[in-house]
Order: structure tokens, then sequence, then C-alpha cells
């Protein structure tokens, strides 16, 4: 047994070694890395040989883009491969709607998804904006259809204003209607 726990302890000490070793590499290439980026702006600006002050970047984050514009009356972000994004797309042309499409797999696009996680707090697509408002994905976009509230909810303020005071909002029936709730029978 004692020759046992001591091979064991030259394999886990010869891995744990070699984890070490590898550990260090990649924290070397990251540190070079790191410098490399720090490095380059000033670097490349001193270099230019035009005789101009090197020009200084701001530490400041980029600004977020614009997500909801309350211009448009409907904007939906998400993936031409999400089925849900593709069935909020259809919702939206059957409805006969006036939308934006962003798809988020276009290379100008990418860096909009980390955007739109942190702005709506929802990491699932599509993400739907009715006159710049968040309001969901696609179940919350079918709720609003199905109550009959998405030609409301694309308004301008303007043209809400002209409406009557009440709105009135019908339940849209659904197929299942003419069964008995359970118990009733």
């Amino acid at each position: 047994m004692r020759k046992l726990s001591q091979f064991g302890k030259q394999i886990l000490g010869g891995s744990a070694r070699k984890l070490t070793s590898v550990v260090g590499m990649v924290a070397d290439d990251l540190r070079g890395g790191l410098r490399e980026l720090l490095d380059t702006p000033a670097s490349g600006a001193t270099s230019g040989g035009s005789g101009q002050a090197p020009s200084v970047k701001s530490a400041t984050p980029p600004e977020p883009p614009k997500l909801g514009d309350p211009e448009k009356p409907a904007q939906i972000f998400g993936r031409l491969s999400c089925p849900w994004t593709g069935r909020a797309v259809a919702l939206m042309e059957r409805e006969g709607a006036s939308f934006d499409f962003v798809d988020l797999d276009a290379p100008e696009n990418v860096s909009l998804s980390s955007w739109l996680v942190v702005e709506t707090k929802q990491n699932t697509n599509p993400y739907v904006f009715l006159r710049g408002r968040f309001v969901g994905g696609f179940n919350a976009l079918d709720e609003i259809t199905r109550l009959g509230q998405l030609s409301v909810e694309m308004m301008t303020p303007a043209e809400r204003a002209r409406q009557p005071s009440r709105i009135r909002i019908e339940i849209a029936p659904r197929d299942d209607a003419d069964r008995r709730p359970p118990g009733d029978e």
C-alpha cells in the first residue's frame, strides 16, 4: 500500500509541476500581450515621423450604443439562426407592422450583444423594442399582440394623445374556449 501511495504522489507531483509550468507560460504570454497593447498607441504615435505631437487616447470606456430608437415603431435585435427571432419577425410581418431587424450575427453588430444583455438584463434572443422601450422577447411580443395592444404600443406620444383617454383592451379568445374547466364535469 505504501508503494502505491508513493507512486500516486509522484504522478500527482509531476502533474502539478506540469500544470504550474503551463499556467506560468500562459501568464507570461498574457503579460506580454498586455504590454504590447499598452505600448502600441504610444510607440505608434511617436514613430509616425510627421512632427506632430503624439495623440493621447482617453481611458474612458466606449459610449454604449443607442439600443431603442423612439423614432422607430419597432426594432427587433436577434439572430437569423434563432427560431424565436424568426417567430417574432413572422408575427410582425403577419400583423403588417413596420419594424427594423438588426442581425446580431452580422460583423458590424457583434458588439451589440453584450450591450443588449447589460441594458435589458435578458440573455436570450430576440430583443424587442417598441417605440424605444424594451418589452421583452417573443413571448412578450406575442402577449401584446394577443391583447390587441401592438398598434397602441407602436404609436408615437402625439398619436396616443389624439386617442380617447380610455383604451379598451379585449382579450382574444383561445382555441380551447369551448372546453369545460376541470372539475365542472
